[in-house]
């Protein structure tokens, strides 16, 4: 189940990564100061990537070929990033 949960949201960012790359929008975000949200975020973004390239290791799949960013709007005031 819990590599499931993984592939589903590796799945659905890299939708939107496309998605945004297509339409040519891009965004600065604001510096991020670390905080225990913005950790636990970066520990699911490494966990997907390292899924990803491990599920797609015989398609050779190599880490310069993977863009993972994660966004936090739970907070609309505070967004939290992890990439």
């Amino acid at each position: 189940m819990k590599n499931v949960k993984t592939v589903l949201i590796l799945s659905i960012l890299l939708l939107c990564h496309s998605l945004e790359a297509q339409s040519g929008y891009l965004v600065n975000p604001k510096p991020q100061v670390s905080t225990p949200r913005a950790s636990s975020l970066q520990q699911l973004v490494n966990e997907a990537a390292r899924t990803a390239l491990t599920k797609f290791s015989d398609k050779k799949l190599i880490e310069n070929q993977l863009a993972i960013t994660l966004i936090d709007l739970r907070d609309p005031q505070h967004p939290v990033t992890a990439s």
